[in-house]
């Protein structure tokens, strides 16, 4: 009768637990496979490094560029408030003139 090895694998980084293991060749074959789980586990953390660290910078990309805040936009009404009034009389004179060059194109149509 063949004795059987049990063999459980637990769920903390997917190690491998033989209760009656003896070094032949199924001893062999275990120890290969812890050994390639806890590569696997390696490469794993490694991955998740890499996402993790992708994921910082997409959202720092993010939070920086939120738009145009309310202070920007009341900074550019000023400064547009101020060169209409600094320039109100050449702004008038311009725009009188470009209504009486179409008043006076459109007659002759």
């Amino acid at each position: 009768m063949k004795k059987m090895h049990r063999v459980k694998i637990t769920n903390d980084g997917g190690k491998i637990m033989n209760e009656s293991m003896k070094m032949g060749k199924e001893g062999k074959v275990l120890k290969g496979l812890k050994w390639m789980m806890g590569e696997v586990k390696k490469w794993m953390d490694q991955v998740k490094e890499k996402v993790e660290h992708k994921l910082w910078l997409g959202r720092n990309v993010l939070a920086e560029s939120r738009g145009i805040g309310t202070i920007e936009i009341v900074l550019i009404l000023v400064v547009l408030i101020a060169l209409i009034v600094i320039f109100r009389d050449q702004l008038l004179a311009l725009i009188s003139a470009i209504f009486e060059r179409i008043t006076s194109e459109s007659e002759g149509i």
